[in-house]
């Protein structure tokens, strides 16, 4: 509160679980706030407090969700002036490093919360796909049957994957009647596979696992959480 009450605004880059605080203390010091993370049923709750007090908390601010809302709308609404009427509407997006520096089996490297990357790669998904709503399971986005290889340009061998509910930005981008709307997230070769292995030895999951004895190895961890998993 010490450090907000000073502030006109504060961006909000800690994990996306802790917004919470940082938003119930903007709301005490009437400051506003941007984050670059999820809209949660949490903020939204707050929204008659944050009306009342004149403020503007403001999310989904990053690459993705940021970046590619504000350059969907752009093209979204350039077509519909023009008289046209949007039927599919796919938006892919993904940090992904210069592919000289992709160079761990994941292709990938990590730009802000680790544990965030992979508590999204297990969330479920759901997409508009010819006017039926497709629903993907939790932990069910790197299946085989839901990633999909993606030309980007020749040189660049990228998939992509189901990301999120894609349903709720339809009427958010003003076409509530398009037919077929995914977002999806862009990954190199490798990191689905990586995950996939991930998911099979139980080291994604939120299950705590019990240890006989601690401190542990690694390879014990690795010992106890496949154990645990196959139980």
């Amino acid at each position: 509160d010490v450090l907000i009450a000073g502030a006109t605004a504060v961006v909000s880059i800690v994990p996306a679980t802790l917004h919470g605080h940082i938003a119930q203390a903007c709301l005490r010091n009437k400051v506003h706030l941007l984050t670059a993370s999820y809209t949660s049923d949490a903020m939204r709750a707050l929204e008659p407090e944050i009306e009342a007090a004149g403020l503007l908390f403001l999310n989904e601010m990053g690459l993705d969700p940021g970046i590619d809302h504000m350059s969907a709308k752009r093209v979204i609404d350039h077509y519909l002036a023009d008289g046209f009427r949007l039927k599919t509407f796919t938006s892919f997006c993904g940090g992904l490093p210069s592919p000289e520096f992709a160079d761990n089996p994941f292709g990938y490297k990590f730009s802000w919360n680790p544990r965030g990357v992979f508590s999204a790669a297990m969330s479920a998904a759901r997409y508009r796909k010819d006017g039926a709503i497709v629903d993907v399971p939790a932990g069910q986005a790197y299946a085989r049957e839901n990633t999909a290889r993606f030309d980007l340009c020749p040189g660049f061998e990228v998939f992509c994957v189901p990301n999120r509910d894609s349903t709720t930005y339809a009427s958010v981008y003003g076409v509530d009647d398009v037919e077929t709307i995914p977002r999806g997230t862009l990954r190199y070769r490798g990191f689905a596979e990586m995950l996939r292995g991930l998911i099979a030895l139980g080291l994604l999951s939120d299950t705590p696992i019990e240890v006989a004895n601690a401190p542990m190895s690694w390879p014990g961890v690795l010992r106890a959480a496949v154990r645990s998993e196959s139980e």
